[in-house]
């Protein structure tokens, strides 16, 4: 009674009364469409799709009234309406939310990496005195060309690593040393003094074609050949030693500027692990490693 100044039945309602019982329900479906259409687009926001938003049967009031039903009776029926329409907007939400993302690039083929790669030079330097130690006249971590190499826990037989045999106690864990060709090919086409760079230079046991420097990694197991197996131990990191190569300390440079590449090639080197080269030790007994094997 407080509610209506008179009590009225809704069939005899007056066109007024009409248009004010139609726009207080019109508001309230505006209010709960707002809601159902930001939670929908939110949920779409969180799971990167689209779900689809429930059919809405509003309410018709153009419809002609049954005479059994009172007004009371109506707006319990439109109420429950609601409440079921709305349980279904949150049951299709939870299944949306649950469902996994879709993968658009489910039939987009990987780019497919190399897993084998073929060595193309093996090398050594063997023990020269003076000239094995960095402070030599002759000293260089150049090493030369040979046909094939063997390779035991001890390191490559002829081999001397001057850092590895006086200050690592001549470590099992640096036993060979690999780099891939992919390394020298962006030496080269960086220009300017690395143009000058050779295969041996920066002292790699075994150079390797085929593969990139990503290939290996610490703790991973690989076969050089049928003989021998190799464990990646550490990336090698990029020492001053090699600023003793000619292109780096060039004779017709001021001494500042020698410094300057040398620190200027060292900084190329250290982009990221493994581009200097890796190191290893031997699994098992060793064995011979020649040019043309397989590295997988």
């Amino acid at each position: 009674a407080k509610l209506w100044p008179r009590r009225v039945n809704i069939y005899n309602f007056s066109n007024d009364d009409n248009k004010r019982f139609r726009d207080k329900n019109y508001t309230l479906l505006q209010i709960t469409y707002f809601i159902a259409i930001t939670a929908d687009v939110t949920t779409a926001f969180n799971s990167h799709r689209l779900p689809t938003c429930p059919k809405i049967t509003t309410p018709s009031f153009s419809q002609p009234r049954t005479h059994t039903s009172p007004h009371r009776s109506r707006t319990s029926t439109h109420l429950h309406s609601l409440q079921s329409w709305w349980n279904s907007l949150i049951s299709s939400t939870l299944s949306d939310v649950k469902q996994p993302k879709s993968n658009t690039n489910a039939n987009t083929s990987p780019k497919k990496k190399h897993t084998k790669g073929t060595v193309i030079r093996t090398a050594a330097r063997s023990y020269r005195g003076q000239d094995s130690a960095p402070q030599g006249r002759g000293y260089t971590t150049s090493k030369e060309s040979l046909q094939s190499v063997t390779i035991l826990s001890s390191g490559i037989v002829g081999d001397y690593n001057h850092y590895r045999t006086k200050a690592l106690s001549s470590t099992p864990d640096r036993a060979v040393s690999i780099l891939t060709t992919d390394v020298h090919k962006t030496l080269l086409s960086s220009g300017g003094y690395t143009q000058r760079i050779q295969y041996g230079d920066l002292g790699e046991n075994l150079l390797v074609d085929g593969i990139d420097f990503t290939f290996f990694r610490v703790g991973g197991v690989y076969h050089l050949g049928t003989d021998v197996t190799v464990q990646i131990t550490e990336p090698i990191e990029p020492c001053a030693n090699l600023c003793k190569l000619e292109f780096i300390n060039d004779v017709a440079l001021q001494p500042k500027d020698r410094v300057k590449r040398c620190q200027e090639f060292l900084n190329r080197l250290a982009v990221r692990d493994g581009f200097r080269g890796w190191y290893a030790k031997v699994v098992g007994a060793g064995g011979d490693v020649a040019v043309g094997d397989e590295v997988s």
